[in-house]
C-alpha cells in the first residue's frame, strides 16, 4: 500500500514539474486537453446590441488545432457554457450576419493551425453580478473534459455600438386640437443624411414615442389647420442626397395631458439598432396653440320685424365682422349661419333690403363691415343664432345667442328709439312688430 501511495505521489509530482517548466497553471490540462487535440483561449469578451432589440455577450477564442484533421469551427461554440455570479447560466443565442463584430463559425480551423470561434448568449434584462464564469468542454477517448475553466471581471467587459450615418434632432414642439376635442402632439423634426446614398428619414431611422407607458399613435393635421401647408412641404419620406439634410413635422395624438413623453429614434440599417435620438419631453414644457379664427363677428342687436313686403315675420341680427387674415374676402364666404328655433331650422329671408350687399360685400385685411340678415320665423318659441368660421379646422365659434320673441321685440323697441335708420327702414317700425 504505502508503495502504491509513493508512486502516486511521485507520478503527481512529476506532472507538477512539467506543468512548470512548460508554464501550464493547470497540471491535469496536460493530460485531459491534449488528448481532445487542441487548445482554447478567450480572445475577447465584449456586449453589443442585436437586429431585435436585445442584447448579447460575445465570448471570443483563439483554437489552436493541433490535431491531424480539421476542426470545425462551431465545435467550440458549442461546448462554450457561461454562468453568472450567482450560477445562473446564460441562453445561448444567434449573431446576425449583419454584425461586423460576428465570426463565422461555419468554417474549418486547418489541422496544425491557429484559428478562431465565437460563442453568443442572450443577456437581455440579465443582471451579470461583478463576474461570469467562462467554461469550455471538449471530448477526449475517457469522456468529457474541462478545457477551459476562467473567471472575467464584468468592469473589464466593453459594450460595442455602431455608428450612425445620419443625424436626428427635434428642433420644435407643441400641442394644438384636431377640432373634434382630441389634442395633438407637432413635433418638428430635423433630418441629415450623411451616407453617400440618397434616402429618407423614414427609411433610415424608426421613431417610438411613448406617454404613460402606451405608444401614441401617428395623427394627421386637420384640413385647413394653420399648420398644415407647410408640414407637407416636407414629410418623413422626403429623400434626400448625401449630405443634405431636410425639415419636416411629425404629429402624433396624446393619450393624455398630464404624461411626460419618451422618444427613441433609432437607426434601421445599423446591426443593432443603434440609438441617435432620445429624450424625455415634460408636458409642463411643451407650450399648447389653440389656432382661433382669422375672422370676428361683434353683435349689435337682434331684432324683430315684417320683411319689406310686411308678408313674413322675420328676426334680424346685426353686428359688425372684421377681417383679420391677409386676403379680402366677404362675411358670406367664411361664415356659415345655424338659426332654429323650437328646433326648426329658419330659412333666410331675402326679402330683407339691402343686406345681401353687405353680406356678400369684400372685406380687406383688417378692415371692418356692418352685417345685418334676416331668418324667417315659424314659431313662438326661443331664437337660437350661432355663427362659426366654415373654413376653420374646428369651425371656431364667431357668435352665438339666445332670445326670446318678447327680448326681440324690446331690442327692436330700443333700436328704433337710438338708430332709426340702422337698417334703412327695411323691416318697418315698432307697430308693425305684432305676433
Amino acid at each position: 500500500m504505502k508503495n502504491t501511495l509513493k508512486k502516486a505521489s511521485l507520478f503527481v509530482s512529476l506532472i507538477s514539474v512539467v506543468a512548470i517548466l512548460f508554464g501550464c497553471s493547470n497540471p491535469l490540462k496536460l493530460l485531459g486537453g491534449s488528448k481532445v487535440g487542441y487548445e482554447v483561449t478567450v480572445n475577447e469578451v465584449f456586449t453589443c446590441g442585436s437586429y431585435d432589440g436585445s442584447k448579447i455577450l460575445l465570448v471570443n477564442f483563439d483554437v489552436d488545432n493541433q490535431k491531424d484533421e480539421g476542426l470545425p469551427a462551431y465545435t467550440i461554440e458549442y461546448a462554450t457554457t457561461v454562468t453568472t455570479a450567482d450560477g445562473t447560466p446564460l441562453s445561448t443565442t444567434y449573431v446576425g450576419s449583419n454584425n461586423p463584430y460576428a465570426i463565422d463559425n461555419n468554417g474549418q480551423i486547418a489541422a496544425k493551425t491557429q484559428g478562431k470561434s465565437q460563442a453568443a448568449f442572450d443577456i437581455t434584462n440579465v443582471d451579470l453580478g461583478e463576474t461570469i464564469h467562462v467554461n469550455v468542454t471538449g471530448l477526449a477517448k475517457k469522456g468529457s473534459v474541462s478545457i477551459l475553466d476562467e473567471d472575467i471581471e464584468v468592469a473589464t467587459i466593453q459594450n460595442k455600438v455602431s455608428q450612425s450615418e445620419y443625424e436626428f434632432s427635434i428642433t420644435d414642439k407643441e400641442i394644438t386640437e384636431d377640432g373634434e376635442g382630441n389634442k395633438l402632439l407637432i413635433l418638428s423634426c430635423n433630418f441629415k443624411n450623411n451616407s453617400t446614398e440618397a434616402t429618407s428619414c423614414g427609411s433610415a431611422l424608426r421613431m417610438t414615442i411613448f406617454q404613460s407607458g402606451r405608444e401614441l399613435d401617428s395623427a394627421w393635421l386637420p384640413y385647413n389647420h394653420p399648420l398644415r401647408e407647410d408640414s407637407e412641404a416636407d414629410d418623413i419620406y422626403t429623400e434626400i442626397k448625401g449630405g443634405s439634410e431636410v425639415n419636416f413635422r411629425e404629429v402624433y395624438q396624446l393619450n393624455d395631458m398630464e404624461g411626460d413623453i419618451e422618444i427613441t429614434v433609432n437607426d434601421w440599417k445599423t446591426f443593432d439598432q443603434v440609438v441617435v435620438y432620445e429624450d424625455d419631453l415634460k408636458m409642463a414644457d411643451i407650450p399648447e396653440h389653440i389656432y382661433g379664427s382669422d375672422y370676428e363677428f361683434k353683435y349689435k342687436t337682434a331684432i324683430i320685424g315684417l320683411d319689406k313686403y310686411q308678408k313674413n315675420v322675420i328676426v334680424v341680427l346685426v353686428g359688425e365682422f372684421t377681417n383679420n387674415s391677409n386676403e379680402a374676402t366677404s362675411f358670406q364666404k367664411i361664415s356659415k349661419i345655424d338659426v332654429k328655433q323650437d328646433g326648426f331650422t329658419l330659412d333666410k329671408s331675402y326679402s330683407l333690403a339691402g343686406s345681401n350687399d353687405w353680406l356678400t360685400r369684400e372685406v380687406q385685411p383688417g378692415e371692418t363691415s356692418l352685417i345685418y340678415v334676416g331668418f324667417n320665423l315659424k314659431t313662438k318659441g326661443d331664437v337660437e343664432i350661432k355663427i362659426t368660421d366654415r373654413y376653420h379646422y374646428a369651425e371656431a365659434e364667431l357668435y352665438s345667442g339666445r332670445f326670446s320673441l318678447q327680448q326681440l321685440v324690446q331690442n327692436t323697441v330700443n333700436a328704433s328709439e337710438t338708430d332709426d335708420d340702422a337698417l334703412g327702414g327695411s323691416i318697418g317700425s315698432e307697430d308693425q312688430v305684432n305676433l
